[in-house]
């Protein structure tokens, strides 16, 4: 009898497991290519480990750490608040408080910041007079599914990243945000929905670029603003897309067969870019991708279980790479001193690496 049992476990599961209702999104078959080796100056050199650290227990957390040079000051993407810091006295002060986990930061030329509240939208904020406005909360009808990233033009000109559509389904509660859960159930999926908008800074009307992208994370414009790149996170790749120019509107691929998972992408002070690559890829995940049908299961697990998936590998890199896609250094963390790292910024010959777990802005010397 007990033998009988155990054989029936495995089909009493299956069945079980079926019947739960249906996953955020059915999956589909995806293989993915091999990463690129870590070779070259994709090798490991220099670690991050031996990075400073900032504002420890107040920069905790950050999702995203830009700096605004003309005014020396610095602004963390934290839980619910945007934190300043000063430079010239190390201090620090909260801005604003909002109410869902912050994303992406920017600053315009006014010193005004811009961020990304994931389920709630894009936000301006006044650092001066502490006035919040909401800038966006959806494009040609779509709400944001996941707000991202901000990138500003010298025009005023907003262009945004909406990660993915996964939280516009009635199978999720909309009172919490899990920024893990959609990155999984985008990747296991393998549908794309991810989009690039463009908003006009006078009219506020928003324009869909570019959808059905893999989780469509970082945006930064190039020096001469002629085009945007890109990280596509579960392609495993940047694109870049084209603003002016014979090849206004065109998209192509401007880095592909990443090693891990490129998140937050900056551009650097010589017109170079600096991408963050928040993880190696996740064997797990990696040898589940072109199985859809069994991918299609997993996702009909609670999001607790279905999170367990990004483990096996705890190692961040950030990339320098040229204007034409060239890598030219990279520096790594295996150690969990600074990893995972969701962004990183060049600033007066230092890089500053935030981190949604860390209590504190690491700095690295360049030099």
């Amino acid at each position: 009898m007990e033998s009988r049992l155990t054989l029936l476990l495995p089909a009493i599961a299956f069945v079980i497991l079926f019947c739960i209702p249906r996953p955020v999104r059915e999956a589909v078959d995806y293989p993915l290519p091999s990463p690129l080796p870590l070779t070259g100056a994709w090798a490991f050199g220099k670690s991050l480990a031996s990075a400073g650290k900032i504002g420890e227990n107040v920069l905790s957390g950050c999702e995203s750490f830009v700096v605004d040079e003309k005014r020396k000051i610095g602004y963390c993407s934290a839980e619910r608040s945007v934190i300043a810091y000063h430079f010239e006295n190390q201090t620090t002060e909260t801005i604003a408080v909002l109410g869902g986990r912050l994303g992406g930061l920017h600053i315009d030329d006014n010193g005004d910041v811009y961020v990304a509240d994931f389920s709630q939208g894009f936000f301006q904020i006044d650092p001066r007079s502490r006035i919040v406005s909401l800038v966006a909360t959806e494009a040609d009808g779509l709400p944001f599914g996941y707000a991202d990233d901000v990138e500003v033009a010298q025009d005023g000109t907003l262009y945004l990243t909406d990660a993915t559509q996964v939280y516009l389904t009635k199978q999720w509660p909309t009172h919490s945000f899990d920024p893990l859960y959609p990155f999984l159930v985008d990747y296991l999926s393998a549908k794309p929905s991810g989009r690039l908008i463009k908003l006009d800074s006078k009219t506020r009307k928003a324009t869909v670029l570019l959808q059905d992208q893999y989780f469509l994370n970082g945006i930064a414009l190039s020096a001469d603003e002629s085009y945007l790149l890109l990280t596509e996170t579960n392609a495993l790749k940047v694109k870049r897309f084209w603003l002016k120019g014979e090849k206004k509107g065109l998209v192509e691929d401007f880095l592909t067969n990443l090693p891990g998972y490129p998140d937050s992408i900056h551009r650097g002070s010589d017109g170079t870019f600096w991408i963050t690559i928040f993880n190696l890829r996740f064997p797990y995940l990696e040898s589940l991708s072109p199985y859809g049908f069994l991918k299609s299961l997993i996702l009909r697990l609670p999001a607790s279980y279905v999170n367990r998936l990004a483990t096996g590998v705890h190692h961040s890199l950030v990339v320098q790479v040229n204007q034409d896609g060239k890598v030219l250094r990279s520096f790594h963390d295996d150690s969990g001193a600074v990893n995972p790292i969701t962004s990183c910024i060049e600033y007066d010959g230092k890089l500053y690496l935030s981190s949604m777990v860390q209590n504190a802005v690491s700095v690295f010397p360049l030099k």
